[in-house]
């Protein structure tokens, strides 16, 4: 069974689900791009933020198991987020939904709809 996860995006969502698996007695390795995210996180016990996504790769045991709790739009397309393939090898795959959220769609054109 595995006992360390990777949690790529530390917002609200992935923040919390951090916190929960955690509590649960497992182990996780947490990325955000965002220095404030990760910041939040550093005191809370079981949770192991880091600085890179190479970071996180390395620390997860193989076969690595990543959530990511990503936003539609311009983070989550962006090079910034580049990494995240290096992450994926060494596991057995992951599952994205990048979509944009409801209510909030992006036309073709770049307006919400």
């Amino acid at each position: 069974m595995t006992t360390t996860y990777g949690m790529i995006g530390l917002g609200r969502m992935g923040g919390n689900m951090s916190r929960r698996i955690a509590r649960a007695g497992l182990e996780v390795i947490a990325w955000d791009r965002a220095a404030g995210a990760r910041s939040a996180l550093t005191a809370e016990a079981g949770i192991r933020t880091v600085e890179t996504l190479e970071e996180l790769a390395t620390g997860l045991p193989t076969p690595r198991v990543v959530w990511m709790m990503l936003p539609a739009g311009e983070p989550t397309g962006h090079e910034r987020v580049s990494g995240i393939g290096g992450v994926a090898s060494g596991g057995h795959g992951m599952s994205v939904n990048s979509g944009p959220a409801r209510g909030n769609e992006e036309t073709p054109g770049g307006g919400a709809t």
